[in-house]
């Protein structure tokens, strides 16, 4: 990864995950070139995430 217009992509539970290192990174990458990218964005917390994975009653 380089620059603020591109961030490491993740997959965690079928769910594509976008790696921002923090809000101002998120934004210059929605806002790339000066165009708002387009779709639907819901925050997650990905270590909360991580954490059910290692869950085996959340896992049944």
């Amino acid at each position: 990864m380089t620059g603020t217009i591109s961030a490491p992509l993740y997959l965690l539970r079928g769910l594509q995950l976008i790696g921002w290192r923090d809000m101002p990174h998120a934004l210059d990458y929605l806002f790339a070139d000066g165009v708002l990218r387009e779709g639907t964005l819901v925050a997650i917390n990905a270590e909360k995430m991580l954490a059910v994975e290692d869950n085996p009653e959340v896992r049944r």
